[in-house]
């Protein structure tokens, strides 16, 4: 199992989110996904990195993404400061 935690930064600079993704083997494309969305309090080394208090909400999305046979490729966790994200949901197209 490989695992990296990416901080992905907006264009001014400034942090955006935290990535920690988790996959077997080289990563591979997907054909789909599922996305479930939460909150959590951001622990110390969260705050830190998105610059924000210890204990801060944040929205927790873990997606999950499927191969053409509904084997799941890879999860991850997105940390998403709530001051700096909208979340739309929207139906399929």
């Amino acid at each position: 199992m490989r695992h990296e935690t990416v901080e992905c930064l907006d264009p001014g600079g400034r942090s955006a989110m935290l990535v920690s993704s988790w996959w077997r083997g080289r990563r591979q494309p997907h054909v789909s996904y599922t996305a479930e969305l939460g909150c959590v309090e951001l622990a110390e080394e969260q705050a830190h990195a998105l610059g924000l208090l210890v204990d801060t909400l944040a929205f927790r999305v873990v997606r999950t993404r499927f191969d053409h046979s509904g084997r799941p490729l890879e999860t991850a966790d997105l940390i998403l400061p709530m001051d700096r994200w909208l979340i739309r949901l929207a139906s399929g197209m």
